[in-house]
């Protein structure tokens, strides 16, 4: 047990799981054994997955949008406004008379929230970065300089930190980690089995589906649909649409010609090792800069080599025809040429594979990340010499 027993508050508002939510999950279940630990979340989805300890009915989520008026001064919409007013108000009559050493925001809006009640209370802010959300436009960027300059600000990946760093906030460190533990390789053949999936080359894709080319979408069905269809392969995407994606979705494929060869499904986190020990391999060529590509760790983690776009962090899970490939943004060409590579070399496919799980165990392993930031609680409480 380590000498001083830390008190902290994790503070979570997104209104879906997606990576931020799986890493918080591990830090919070992780400190809540060896520390005194709390969770504020959203009610519903998130404070669930998350076992929070005080779940909050929150107002409708609105992203902090800003126009300018009168072409003089940026103000908030006033829903969006309104919507964050009330979340704070929740919060902080929740967290009032918690007597806590350090608030744990990951995500921009709960460490916007996390940065107001550490200033009420005194208290240091770690706020974990997890995408470039923070530095897209003026107001954003002001909002971080007033309420979270003092944060101590650890990110997900170099690339965050260097567009941070571009932006005139600097003191940011790097801290590679995730919930990797529960993904290891089960044999193909019974997780394709599991999944009722079909024999053949199997590409797969995993997260959000998102419209055009924010998460390479469109240059996925593109190449894939270059491939020759009598090598039996098939496209797999397993996650939720957007809201309203669906139908045109459907258009893409039918659009492509590859109607028939395209499968979509979601999984619980739990059940995810099958689907990346299914594929042949994960595709994520992304056409904006990605935080990370926690899809493409996971799926190495189970031994399946990767595909991913030079975008951001994505650069730094891919190591270049070692463990998968790089291509360039929004280029299906030299994707359907890298799938073709895949598709007629399943020697090296199964090397890149093995040395994936390899590389991301030892770079990604949560134990190291973890002891990291219990490190940096200690270091931000010492620097507010309350340790």
């Amino acid at each position: 047990m380590p000498a001083i027993r830390l008190r902290i508050l994790y503070i979570s508002i997104n209104p879906v799981v997606s990576s931020p939510e799986r890493r918080l999950k591990l830090i919070f279940e992780h400190f809540k054994k060896h520390h005194c630990a709390f969770m504020i979340a959203r009610k519903g989805e998130v404070s669930s997955f998350l076992k929070s300890t005080f779940s909050l009915s929150l107002p409708p989520f609105h992203s902090l949008k800003f126009k300018r008026k009168r072409g003089k001064i940026w103000l908030p919409e006033f829903k969006a406004f309104l919507s964050h007013a009330q979340t704070f108000f929740r919060i902080y009559k929740t967290a009032r008379n918690l007597d806590v050493d350090v608030i744990h925001a990951a995500g921009f809006y709960s460490a916007i929230h996390a940065g107001l009640l550490g200033g009420i209370k005194k208290t240091p802010v770690v706020w974990h970065l997890v995408d470039f959300w923070p530095l897209r436009g003026i107001p954003n960027r002001l909002v971080v300089r007033l309420l979270l300059k003092d944060t101590k600000k650890i990110a997900i990946s170099k690339s965050i930190k260097r567009a941070f760093e571009r932006s005139g906030f600097g003191g940011v460190e790097v801290v590679y980690g995730g919930n990797i533990d529960g993904f290891f390789p089960e044999p193909r053949k019974e997780a394709r089995k599991k999944l009722n999936l079909p024999d053949g080359f199997l590409v797969g894709y995993s997260g959000k589906i998102f419209p055009g080319d924010k998460k390479g979408i469109k240059t996925l069905l593109h190449a894939f649909s270059m491939l020759p269809e009598k090598r039996n392969a098939y496209l797999v995407l397993c996650g939720e649409f957007v809201e309203g994606y669906e139908k045109n979705f459907r258009e893409d494929v039918k659009e492509a010609g590859i109607d028939g060869r395209v499968i979509q499904f979601s999984l619980p986190p739990d059940k995810m090792r099958y689907f990346f020990s299914a594929v042949d391999v994960t595709v994520l060529v992304s056409e904006k800069e990605e935080g990370l590509g926690m899809s493409l760790v996971e799926s190495l983690a189970c031994e399946t080599p990767v595909i991913g776009s030079k975008a951001g962090g994505i650069e730094e899970v891919v190591r270049d025809r070692e463990t998968g490939i790089l291509v360039p943004p929004k280029d299906h060409e030299a994707l359907k040429n890298a799938l073709l590579f895949m598709m007629e070399n399943p020697e090296k496919r199964k090397k890149m594979g093995k040395k994936g799980r390899e590389d991301v165990l030892l770079r990604f392993s949560p134990e190291r990340m973890l002891k990291r930031i219990e490190e940096i609680y200690h270091e931000v409480l010492g620097e507010r010499g309350r340790v």
